[in-house]
Order: structure tokens, then C-alpha cells, then sequence
């Protein structure tokens, strides 16, 4: 059932080749010693994005947001920062470093202070948004949009 989900998540995410797949399916058929070992890591940085090939986690969260900034630079800023808390915390440390002074209310929880980091992934995706919005190029980014990128039809509820 897992092995299929992620194919199918593969897949829907446009990386649906023969050669992922078998690839995806080697490496679940493995033995699940990714799911044994909370400590593991997965690479940040490297070859290939983290999550796309390698065995499926247990959980999966998903959040969708739009930009509210119209200024390049704020989402460039957003984006390094976002970067380098997924880095941190795909290492298993806290997004950011943790000043443990009682007097300031700290910008990270700590609910996950201590935990291993479980094979976590992170993955940015954007949408048509990021290079037109009602026609504008929003950051000067539309000359670089992907042709396959096209905006989705409105989604209608069924009942």
C-alpha cells in the first residue's frame, strides 16, 4: 500500500519515469530500514531533492500559502530563510538556534527539542502565481516560468 502511494505521489508530482519508480520500489523493497531508524538522515543538500526517491515516510503535512509581499526581494529573503530552517531541521535541529533565555519568548516551540530527524523532508513548490498574477509579472520572473506550468481551472465542490 505504501509502495503504491508513493509511486502514485511520484508520479502526480511529474516524476513519474520507469527509472524513478523501479528505483522508488528497490529501495522500499529493501527491507524498510529507513522506517526502523528514526535517527536516519536524509540529505539536504545534494543530487537529487530529499523525498523524491527515497523510501516513503510515515507522515506526510501538507500547507498551501500564498505570497502577500509584491517585492522580489522579500521573497528572496523568505526563501533563504525557509532554506536554511529546512537544512537545520532536516539534521535534526531546530530551525533556528535556540536561546534558552526564560526572560524572551522563543520563535520555536521546542515540542521537538531532543527528537531524532526521523528521515524528515522538506519540499517548496510554487505555483503559476509566483510568475503572473492578474496578468503582471509579479517578482520579473515570467520570462522563466516553465512552459508545463499553467494556471489549474477553478475547483468546483460536488455534492
Amino acid at each position: 500500500m505504501r509502495a503504491a502511494a508513493a509511486l502514485t505521489a511520484t508520479v502526480g508530482g511529474g516524476l513519474g519515469t520507469p527509472g524513478v519508480a523501479r528505483t522508488l520500489v528497490k529501495h522500499y523493497n529493501a527491507g524498510n530500514a529507513f522506517e526502523r531508524d528514526a535517527s536516519h538522515t536524509e540529505p539536504f543538500w545534494g543530487a537529487h531533492q530529499g523525498g523524491i526517491i527515497t523510501p516513503p515516510q510515515s507522515h506526510t503535512y501538507l500547507a498551501a500559502l500564498d505570497l502577500a509581499t509584491e517585492k522580489r526581494d522579500e521573497v528572496m529573503r523568505l526563501l533563504r530563510a525557509w532554506t536554511t530552517a529546512a537544512a537545520r531541521m532536516t539534521r535534526g535541529e531546530p530551525a533556528a538556534p535556540i536561546e534558552r533565555d526564560a526572560a524572551t519568548v522563543l520563535p520555536d516551540s521546542g515540542e521537538a527539542h531532543g527528537l531524532p530527524p526521523a528521515r524528515l523532508t522538506l519540499t517548496f513548490g510554487f505555483g503559476a502565481g509566483l510568475f503572473l498574477r492578474d496578468g503582471k509579472d509579479r517578482y520579473g520572473l515570467a520570462a522563466q516560468r516553465p512552459a508545463a506550468l499553467v494556471d489549474l481551472p477553478p475547483l468546483m465542490a460536488t455534492n
